[in-house]
């Protein structure tokens, strides 16, 4: 019977797979990966290996090497904006405001131009970049305020003149 070569396993924990393998290729040993299906991504990384770090490994035996898909990050979400209500109905455009984060303020004017409550203006202006809690304030139309009628001016009485002395 011959002798049996037997090396320590190297350091690969966050290695890319490709350089682990080549560095267990440089010590005589072969690679395995588990899992093996799906196959691995690029960047992938070595997160373990049997056997382990350290431990003897038979030369022309294969190492398996457990590991990861590189972690893709998660974007931040984009940044809240106060909703585009105008022309909207006045409880429709709360429900988004608040939806959106923000807290509302109502004001009510009257508006020829504008129909019985429907959002004249909204402020800040809609898709303004502004932190969730702070105030909203929309103005909704009370209408044109009906049929307008002329009011002459009130009658002046003419006084005396006063007396200088």
């Amino acid at each position: 019977m011959g002798t049996v070569e037997a090396v320590e396993v190297p350091p690969l924990f966050g290695s890319l797979l490709e350089d682990a393998a080549a560095a267990l290729a440089l010590l005589g040993l072969g690679a395995v990966l588990l899992p093996d299906f799906p196959p691995p991504q690029p960047g992938a990384t070595v997160q373990g290996s049997i056997p382990a770090v350290g431990q003897l490994a038979i030369v022309g035996q294969p190492v398996t090497l457990f590991w990861a898909d590189p972690v893709t990050p998660v974007p931040d979400p984009p940044p809240p904006t106060v909703p585009d209500v105008a022309g909207w109905d006045e409880q429709s455009a709360i429900d988004a405001i608040h939806s959106a984060g923000y807290n509302v303020g109502v004001s009510k004017f009257y508006d020829v131009h504008v129909a019985e409550g429907k959002v004249i203006t909204v402020s800040p202006p809609g898709g303004t970049l502004l932190d969730p809690g702070l105030w909203v304030q929309i103005t909704v139309s009370l209408g044109d305020g009906g049929p307008v009628r002329w009011v002459p001016p009130p009658r002046l009485k003419t006084l005396p003149p006063f007396p200088i002395e």
